[in-house]
């Protein structure tokens, strides 16, 4: 890169919300130690150990990142999948705030059967194509099926893996009192809703924590509350996918917020995790008026 010296790299960069959780994935946090902490200003019960653990985990990382990446990361390089057109390359970390791919959208595209079908040559050819024409893709997508069928002899409605990249500039304009009553809110609503039904008070009393179980085939030991297995779970998945999950994403968010509101890391330590430092930002074209 140039001149660019190591004082450079330690400098505080940022990257957007989507990179945020990739950089999240390279850590095994379900084998993380046991950590000490609070996830919240107030006790949280319904949360199992290894939930709460990853939540801390989250918390630590955004708190002292050099310490945490130095304690708990190992370099281990995720396999390709073959599943969408970019996959497996290194996300950018950005030195300016107003760079315009930190607050872009980021459009995915699922690689269609019939091609993955033909292996991973074929895939690799649609890959190149698919850059080249990535432009028409998200313009016109009329005459993106149309080239697309006259290439690869597929006829297909594109279905677009679309991945909203919230960026920092909104999750610092967020208002953490705001934060803290939304929180507040669903978890009144959540302990209503433990409260709703006998059925559910008895069903959630016992694996209120366990809500994994809502996703499994298996009989569900040790299911002693008088009901079906396909009664437990189908009230385990509701009180997951309506409070456990999205406070989950709230608490994520509120760490965020409080602790590094914009997702601002060293260079370094993100050349470290396989980051590379965005072009835009590296030629200074950030910067240019439009």
């Amino acid at each position: 890169m140039g001149n660019t010296s190591l004082k450079d790299f330690s400098e505080k960069v940022y990257i957007t919300n989507a990179n945020y959780k990739r950089m999240l994935k390279k850590f095994d946090l379900k084998n993380l130690p046991q950590l000490q902490g609070d996830i919240y200003k107030k006790p949280i019960y319904f949360f199992s150990k290894l939930e709460k653990n990853i939540l801390l985990a989250i918390q630590d990382l955004l708190r002292d990142p050099e310490n945490f990446i130095g304690m708990y990361y190992t370099s281990v390089k995720r396999p390709d999948t073959y599943t969408y057109v970019y996959e497996g390359g290194r996300p950018a970390y950005h030195r300016d705030l107003v760079c315009p791919n930190l607050h872009s959208n980021f459009k995915n595209f699922e690689i269609p059967v019939e091609i993955k079908d033909k292996g991973i040559q074929e895939i690799t050819r649609f890959r190149k194509w698919f850059h080249i024409h990535k432009e028409i893709f998200e313009t016109d997508l009329k005459r993106f099926t149309e080239l697309l069928e006259a290439s690869f002899f597929i006829i297909i409605n594109p279905a677009t893996i679309e991945q909203k990249n919230s960026g920092i500039e909104k999750i610092r304009n967020y208002d953490l009192e705001e934060l803290e009553i939304e929180i507040d809110d669903l978890l009144k609503k959540a302990g209503r809703f433990y409260y709703f039904t006998e059925k559910i008070t008895i069903i959630l009393k016992r694996f209120s924590t366990l809500t994994f179980l809502a996703y499994k085939t298996d009989p569900i030991i040790n299911n002693d509350t008088g009901y079906s297995d396909d009664e437990v779970r189908e009230v385990l998945k509701q009180y997951d996918r309506e409070f456990k999950k999205p406070l989950k994403e709230l608490l994520i968010e509120y760490y965020k917020v409080s602790l590094n509101p914009n997702l601002s890391f060293s260079g370094l330590l993100l050349d470290r995790l396989d980051f590379k430092s965005c072009s835009i930002c590296e030629n200074g074209l950030s910067n240019v008026d439009i």
